[in-house]
């Protein structure tokens, strides 16, 4: 829903561990990571985004799909399922009529995949990488890995810039997926791309993820 209700998405950590205990609640409670599922979304409906990989977490696992790296662990059902809790609460899940009816990838072998297969053309050339998200494929690749808030902040502003004029006319919405408490830096570059945008009469918006998760 919300992939269709924004212009771009921006994801930033999130957790990538689920929860595997009753009784410690620290882990995510879906089938999936949730930033990970974000991005699928976003991949799926053809939606610009923008993974900032850099400080792991969910995104860096999303950076590695797109770089066809080899499935990261935490993306694999078996590495979850013999935590009686997640295979509990994945069983449900996958047993719901509502998995197929909003077409659910049935395992995060699945997810994983498919994030990789929607991906695979999209860094190809510069052609298609500007047309995904208004940067080119070297600047991708920066943007899948760099720390640096200055260079981030820019990059974004930059493929988001592109965006508007290439298919936008006034008015942009954007949804950003972050780690609960992320680095300074990072409050930072979003406060910045935020102001920045705002003449483009853009809304930003801000989802704060449960769980910090990130992987430094």
């Amino acid at each position: 829903v919300m992939a269709q209700q924004t212009h771009a998405r921006v994801v930033l950590g999130g957790g990538s561990v689920p929860r595997i205990s009753e009784t410690h609640q620290k882990g995510y409670g879906g089938r999936y990571p949730g930033v990970v599922e974000e991005a699928w979304r976003s991949l799926e409906v053809s939606q610009p985004l923008y993974v900032v990989g850099g400080y792991g977490g969910a995104a860096g696992l999303v950076a590695d799909l797109i770089e066809d790296l080899e499935t990261p662990k935490e993306l694999q059902d078996g590495t979850w399922t013999t935590f009686p809790s997640f295979k509990k609460r994945a069983d449900a899940i996958d047993a719901s009529p509502y998995r197929k009816r909003l077409g659910l990838p049935k395992t995060m072998e699945d997810l994983a995949e498919a994030i990789r297969t929607l991906s695979a053309k999209l860094l190809t050339d510069d052609a298609e990488s500007v047309a995904w998200n208004g940067l080119t494929v070297k600047e991708n690749r920066e943007l899948l890995r760099s720390r640096d808030p200055v260079a981030i902040a820019s990059l974004v502003f930059k493929g988001l810039q592109n965006v508007r004029r290439q298919k936008i006319d006034g008015k942009l919405e954007m949804n950003w997926s972050m780690v609960t408490l992320p680095p300074p830096g990072i409050l930072i570059l979003w406060l910045w791309v935020s102001l920045m945008v705002c003449p483009l009469e853009a809304q930003v918006r801000l989802w704060i993820a449960p769980l910090p998760g990130v992987r430094r």
